[in-house]
């Protein structure tokens, strides 16, 4: 998660605090028996108490940053329910001060334990409704982290540890020597050795892998599985003291590296990523809000128009409206990608019969004149109206609106370029620079697949937006399936 989303933590404890002190002002009260609540917030307050409230948030604030940067959980969007005690704690010490030192007539033994209540009630609530939105909202916290260690050293027993109790990793498991045997592994899966990690992350779904060997014992192959892992958009971490002998960084790799850290015990292990996919940050979130409600108001304004493309469908060509059809996601998770049906029944059936018709050069399959689509169909695909499904999958969080175009899973499987499977290093989504080129169907696979890294590398929402835009024009003018 982004380090200004974390940062933003307080100001949840802050909403906590201002509802906690107003509601149990409403409920003890002896002012304000038989008053509406609405009314309460009628009420006038002195500068004396406008001031103390101003200064007590800043403090509350100051509170829960030091809560959040030194929490030992690495659960890092619930603060603990000991920690929310202690603050609660921490309130109740400083209004029974403050009824002592300002002679506050309102703050009452009453009012305190309501206070309390009251308190640790809504930052639980807060901290937990803040938690799911995000988890919704953030691509990164739509799926877990699947993690893979590389080494059964003591650093991977501590980062075993601290992955362990993190609700937003997976931890697959470790790759190790014949001979290596340490404590704290002994609950983590053995996934094969050192030689057999390449052609196992080329069959797995995996996010990131950690090194905690030092790069010379490293074995040939697996420098180069490494290699093509951030090829891939796959992050690779390697333990900054690892890392020693071999700063400062060559300039090609120093500007896609970031420093982060894992807490483990009492301490944290900085661990330097590699990454050549975007990094995450308030631009995309600000994304996928864009998608989420986009996808939300397209579902119900469109609605009419879904019920007359199936019932449409359902007259000409039968039963079924859909096309599900499974494909590679993100950081190759298979997902069913939704289309309304534009070909025969058996369509997928005659694929490999008609590969050799193929109009396109490389993995992807595609026929200029495809004897399989039906008339309507056909004229579905020239308005882009087959693609309407999909918003559910970006509403799933499956898709984005802007991405490189899902492939089925046999056309990943005859790339014979590794590189070109960074494209699943983000949410794939319905548009991308390919759709809206002119003349798409004369371009190239080579360049089509350039098209979406240079997509990936120059990723803005400047540019997704200017994507949608032409999207919207290619569709008007008939150029959908060109």
């Amino acid at each position: 998660m982004p380090p200004f989303v974390l940062r933003s933590l307080p100001l949840v404890d802050l909403v906590a605090l201002w509802v906690a002190l107003l509601f149990a002002a409403y409920f003890t009260g002896p002012a304000f028996e038989g008053v509406r609540f609405l009314r309460l917030l009628e009420w006038r307050i002195s500068l004396q108490n406008l001031l103390l409230l101003l200064v007590w948030s800043g403090f509350w604030l100051l509170l829960s940053y030091l809560a959040q940067t030194r929490t030992k959980t690495t659960r890092r969007f619930v603060l603990p329910t000991v920690q929310i005690a202690v603050m609660t704690g921490i309130g109740v010490l400083v209004l029974a001060a403050s009824s002592q030192l300002f002679a506050i007539a309102l703050i009452t033994p009453q009012y305190i334990v309501a206070f309390a209540l009251l308190y640790f009630v809504a930052s639980h609530l807060l901290h937990w409704l803040y938690n799911r939105v995000l988890r919704f909202l953030d691509p990164e916290q739509h799926y877990l982290n699947h993690t893979v260690l590389l080494g059964a050293t003591p650093l991977a027993a501590e980062i075993t540890s601290s992955l362990r109790a993190n609700a937003h990793f997976r931890l697959l498991g470790y790759f190790g020597t014949p001979t290596t045997e340490t404590d704290g592994l002994n609950l983590v899966p053995c996934l094969g050795q050192l030689h057999d990690f390449a052609y196992w992350m080329h069959e797995s779904v995996v996010d990131q892998v950690v090194v905690t060997l030092p790069l010379a014992t490293l074995d040939p192959a697996v420098r180069d599985a490494l290699s093509a892992a951030e090829a891939e958009g796959i992050e690779v971490l390697f333990p900054v003291p690892l890392l020693a002998p071999y700063l400062p960084l060559p300039e090609p790799l120093a500007p896609r590296t970031h420093l982060i850290r894992w807490s483990v015990g009492s301490g944290a292990v900085p661990l330097l990523s590699f990454d050549s996919g975007p990094q995450m940050g308030r631009a995309l979130l600000v994304k996928r809000l864009l998608d989420v409600t986009a996808a939300a108001l397209g579902i119900l304004i469109l609605s009419p128009l879904f019920l007359l493309i199936a019932l449409a469908i359902r007259v000409t060509m039968g039963s079924p409206v859909f096309f599900v059809q499974p494909r590679l996601g993100y950081h190759r998770r298979i997902f069913l990608l939704y289309k309304f049906r534009t070909m025969i029944p058996n369509a997928d059936a005659l694929r490999e019969t008609l590969r050799a018709h193929n109009d396109r050069d490389g993995a992807a399959f595609k026929m200029r004149n495809d004897p399989r689509i039906t008339p309507l169909g056909r004229w579905l695909r020239k308005l882009n109206l087959d693609e309407l499904p999909q918003l559910f999958n970006v509403l799933r969080g499956d898709m984005s609106l802007v991405g490189p175009r899902p492939l089925p899973l046999d056309d990943y499987a005859r790339m014979d370029r590794i590189t070109y499977l960074r494209r699943v290093s983000v949410l794939p989504g319905i548009t991308c620079t390919w759709q809206i080129a002119p003349n798409r169907a004369s371009i190239p696979f080579d360049e089509w697949m350039r098209m979406d890294l240079a997509y990936i590398d120059d990723w803005s929402l400047h540019t997704d937006l200017l994507l949608l835009v032409k999207t919207v024009w290619v569709t008007l003018r008939g150029k959908g399936d060109q």
